[in-house]
Order: C-alpha cells, then structure tokens, then sequence
C-alpha cells in the first residue's frame, strides 16, 4: 500500500510557498557566486602565468545567469491552526503548504494530477538601487 512505502524527506518535500521561492532564489545566488569565483581565479591565473596577456588587456570569458523562470507541478496542502478554531474562516487559521508532485508523491499519497497546481515565478537582474554600494551597519 502507499502508506508502506520509505519516505525520504528529500523526494517529498512540504513547506510554505515563500521558503520554497526563497530557496530556489538562494540556490541560484549561490550557483551566480560559484560562477564569479571560478572567472575571477581564472584571471588572477591568467595574470599570474600569462603576463604579456594580462597586460595587452586579454580578459578570461564571466559567465552568468541572466534570467530564471521557474515552473514546478505543485501539490497544495492547507495546515489548520487549532488555536484559531474560533474562526475557522480567517486565513490566519490556515497556512498553505506547496509539496512537488512528481511520480514519488503521486505513489506516496495516491495523488491525482488532476488536484495539482502550478507555481511560475522568474528571477531577472535589475540595476542595483542608488546608494546600495554603501556598506551594511
């Protein structure tokens, strides 16, 4: 039965929309800084063993990410809060929960494509905000 099968947390995830929104953002930072620091120890390794390039202005190749869309099937779940039984309208008395659906969910929870929903978002760059070069106190 679905019920018997392991789950492993990392193939059926639950958590609200921002956190998941929130974390694909930081892993698309994290993977842009992974980039930046590859290109600039390949510079500093250019001008460390190729001078005479480094000096007629040759620049190693910056890759980045210049957009993100992001599309996911998504399983909708709604967490009651008991202490708001009173008013069991409110929205606070619900948080809405996102899970993947893939096949894993589908066969875990006997899931029908059908109730599934889907979450789009895209990350572009902007111009950074006058003034925010400013150190952070």
């Amino acid at each position: 039965m679905a019920d018997q099968l392991p789950r492993n947390p990392l193939e059926i995830f639950v958590q609200t929309p921002a956190a998941l929104i929130r974390d694909i953002c930081r892993s698309v930072a994290e993977a842009q800084r992974e980039l930046d620091k590859s290109a600039l120890l390949a510079q500093t390794e250019l001008e460390n063993n190729y001078p005479g390039l480094h000096k007629i202005g040759y620049q190693v190749t910056w890759y980045h990410i210049p957009e993100v869309t992001v599309e996911l099937k998504m399983a909708m779940h709604f967490n009651y809060h008991k202490e708001n039984e009173n008013d069991k309208n409110s929205p606070e008395a619900f948080d809405v929960l996102l899970g993947a659906y893939n096949g894993k969910y589908k066969q875990s929870y006997d899931f029908e494509e059908e109730g599934s929903s889907t979450l789009k978002f895209r990350l572009v760059p902007i111009p950074s905000p006058i003034g925010s070069n400013e150190t952070p106190r």
